[in-house]
């Protein structure tokens, strides 16, 4: 992987050449200047598969200037920019997304993730906020990962960007332009909600089958904040696995509060 790497553009990948990157991680790079993670000039040419790219800090942090970039099953958040969307095409271009997740990144200017009315970034069945104005099949739901973490850039820690039984990117992404297996080398096409039908999930993570482990269950709630009193209904669902009869759970709110409403 490429980790704490610093540089003035590009803080872990500075093309202008063609090059290929497959089930890698980029981790708290930094950059001075412009793409914290990868950065791609005139005669750039980056091919992602399979990359989760997060907790990077820079101004941008998949960013083209004369060059262009695919990312293919890529996971990118967490990450901090300055001035610059997550993901941009600042010249040349463009920039594909296929099949991969760009969310909860931050930037001192809105938008975070993406400018959607960026022509140069063409979206295929993507995850991200707001929706694009380019391409076709992409989403702005939550896509429920398993552990969202804390921070973004250099605060980033303890996420988790597998994806839970109830996410809206398992069986979502688009097969012609899929991967045979995922960043932990795990084959794809498998069925992670339980719906009886396998299909390639979006992001750099494909979801075990439903019935693998002995449980497994989707956790969700109605609400992320708000003003307080604040009231947050609590579901379990998706539940499954091989130790499942006469389970018995509750949630335990940490203050010596706990309820099994909602189970």
């Amino acid at each position: 992987g490429f980790a704490n790497d610093l540089g003035s553009h590009g803080g872990a990948l500075y093309a202008t050449a063609t090059c290929t990157v497959r089930r890698c991680v980029f981790l708290y790079n930094r950059c001075g200047d412009r793409g914290s993670a990868i950065w791609s000039g005139t005669g750039g040419n980056v091919l992602l598969e399979n990359c989760l790219i997060a907790g990077n800090t820079g101004n941008g942090t998949v960013l083209t200037e004369g060059g262009r970039i695919t990312l293919k099953h890529c996971t990118v958040v967490r990450n901090r920019s300055g001035t610059l969307p997550s993901v941009h095409c600042r010249s040349g271009g463009p920039i594909w997304v296929l099949n991969s997740i760009v969310w909860d990144n931050v930037s001192y200017l809105t938008p975070h993730n993406l400018n959607a009315s960026d022509s140069q970034v063409i979206w295929t069945n993507g995850c991200t906020y707001p929706v694009p104005s380019t391409g076709s099949g992409n989403t702005t739901n939550v896509p429920q990962f398993v552990r969202d973490g804390d921070g973004h850039g250099t605060t980033y820690s303890n996420g988790n960007f597998r994806l839970q039984p109830v996410s809206p990117c398992i069986d979502s992404a688009l097969a012609a332009v899929a991967l045979a297996s995922d960043l932990d080398g795990n084959a794809r096409n498998s069925d992670g909600n339980g719906d009886g039908s396998a299909g390639y999930d979006k992001g750099a993570y494909e979801a075990e089958e439903y019935t693998v482990g002995a449980l497994r269950a989707g956790l969700l709630q109605d609400r992320s904040g708000g003003i307080v009193p604040l009231t947050v209904a609590l579901v379990v669902t998706n539940v499954a696995g091989t130790q499942t009869n006469g389970l018995s759970y509750a949630w335990d709110f940490g203050d010596g509060t706990t309820t099994n409403s909602g189970l």
